[in-house]
C-alpha cells in the first residue's frame, strides 16, 4: 500500500527530526552544566587558591633562623598550591574553552594542541585556514570536543606517537580530520568507555546536520573525518 509506506516514511522523518533536536538540546544542558562547573572553580577555587598562595609567601618569608623546617614546609605548600593552580587551568579550560570566543577556532586548536605535547610527549600538528564567520559558536564548540576526545583517545588507546589535525571549508561545509599513527582498533569491538565517547561523538554531528565517519582497523591507526555545513557568508 503506497499510502500506507509514505504514512510510514513521514513518520520516520519526524522521528529522526525529534531524536535530532533532543539530541542538541542534551547537548546544550550538557555544556551549560560544564559552563557552571568551570565558572565555580575559576571563581572559588581560584580565589582560594590565591589566598593560600599568598599566606605560604607570607610565612615563609618571616621565619628566621632555626624555623628551616617550617620554611621548608611553606615551601612545599608554595609548591604545592602553584601546581594545584595550574591543573585548576588546566581543568577550567577543558569544561570551558573561553578562549574559542576569545580567540577563535584555530588558535585555540594550536594552543591545545601544545598544551597536550607538553604534557604527553605526543605530537600534534594542526593545519588549516577558516574564516570564522563560516561558524556559529554551537558548530565551533562542537569541532573543539571533537579534537578534545579524539586527542583523549589517542592517549588512553591509540598509543600514537603524532596526531595530525585539519582544518577547512569546501563546498559550504567545515570539514575536520583527525589522523593518528596508532595501533588503531576494530570499532565493532571497542570497550563501552570508548564507544560511548565515539557514538556521542557522532550523534553530536548528526544533529547538527552534519556526519563523523570513523575509520579504523587493527594494526593501521584511526581516521576520524567529520563534515558540517557553515554558515552563509553575508554579501559584501
Amino acid at each position: 500500500d503506497i499510502t500506507r509506506r509514505k504514512e510510514d516514511e513521514m513518520k520516520m522523518l519526524q522521528l529522526n527530526a525529534d531524536l535530532r533536536d533532543l539530541t542538541n538540546y542534551l547537548q546544550d544542558v550538557r555544556e551549560e552544566e560544564r559552563k557552571e562547573i568551570a565558572k565555580e572553580i575559576h571563581d572559588e577555587l581560584g580565589q582560594n587558591l590565591t589566598v593560600m598562595k599568598m599566606d605560604a609567601i607570607w610565612i615563609a618569608q618571616r621565619l628566621g633562623e632555626g624555623q628551616e623546617d617550617i620554611a621548608d614546609r611553606a615551601k612545599n605548600l608554595l609548591k604545592v598550591t602553584d601546581e594545584t593552580v595550574l591543573k585548576s587551568r588546566h581543568l577550567y579550560n577543558s569544561l570551558y574553552p573561553q578562549m574559542l570566543n576569545d580567540s577563535g577556532l584555530m588558535d585555540t586548536l594550536h594552543w591545545h594542541a601544545g598544551n597536550y605535547h607538553q604534557i604527553t610527549g605526543i605530537r600534534i600538528m594542526v593545519d588549516g585556514v577558516i574564516e570564522e564567520s563560516v561558524l556559529d559558536a554551537k558548530t565551533k564548540l562542537a569541532l573543539y570536543r571533537a579534537v578534545q576526545e579524539s586527542l583523549t583517545n589517542v592517549l588512553r588507546y591509540a598509543k600514537a606517537s603524532q596526531v595530525g589535525i585539519e582544518l577547512y571549508e569546501a563546498d559550504g561545509c567545515i570539514n575536520l580530520h583527525i589522523r593518528d599513527n596508532g595501533i588503531g582498533f576494530d570499532p565493532d569491538a571497542v570497550d563501552k568507555t570508548m564507544h560511548h565517547g565515539l557514538t556521542g561523538m557522532m550523534e553530536r554531528f548528526i544533529a547538527l546536520g552534519g556526519s563523523c565517519v570513523i575509520h579504523a582497523a587493527p594494526g593501521k591507526g584511526t581516521h576520524i573525518a567529520i563534515s558540517v555545513p557553515a554558515l552563509v557568508k553575508a554579501a559584501d
